[in-house]
């Protein structure tokens, strides 16, 4: 697949490495260098891979890959790859309808920002991201009008996490 896209948006699925079929076990390790081969790192590797340099990548995802040891070369390649514009903490009840309160959900929009497949330079951060506090309530009412709430944003260059061990995200808002 050409890298020929200027957006992509998806929800990928969440299974991890050891239920995926056979097929896609390769084709993760293949695929994915950052040695984190679960559907998301995979679709994430894959959704900057088919976008033109510029184009725009969102993504509803599990809250995981922002906090866990394991994720650290996926936290490293959204750095340095991409231009983070927006990241919506949710937390707790994205899927309200769906009962599913344990599904800790995080939403992003990101530039992509690497020039064409085969070269490794990239275009430097020109801006900070906000970044948006909604997991205070599991009620999406809630979440709806903390979106508004100026005190439950902020912004920050994503390249200070490159400052934590292991590039954790994280921040505090009130």
């Amino acid at each position: 697949l050409q890298e020929k896209y200027d957006f992509l948006v998806t929800n990928p699925p969440y299974m991890q490495n050891r239920s995926l079929p056979e097929a896609l076990k390769k084709l993760a390790k293949e695929r994915v260098p950052t040695g984190k081969t679960d559907l998301f790192a995979l679709f994430l590797d894959q959704g900057l891979h088919l976008l033109k340099p510029g184009g725009q990548l969102g993504l509803l995802t599990m809250q995981s890959w922002m906090f866990l040891k394991s994720y650290a070369p996926v936290r490293n390649r959204m750095i340095h790859d991409t231009q983070l514009e927006l990241l919506a903490h949710i937390g707790p009840g994205a899927f309200e309808d769906l009962g599913a309160y344990n599904a800790l959900t995080v939403a992003f929009t990101a530039t992509h920002n690497r020039s064409p497949r085969n070269e490794k330079q990239t275009v430097e951060h020109s801006k900070p991201a906000t970044f948006l506090k909604l997991n205070r309530s599991h009620l999406l009412s809630e979440k709806f009008k903390d979106f508004y709430n100026p005190n439950l944003r902020i912004q920050l260059d994503p390249k200070i996490f490159l400052k934590y061990p292991d590039q954790l995200w994280l921040y505090t808002l009130p």
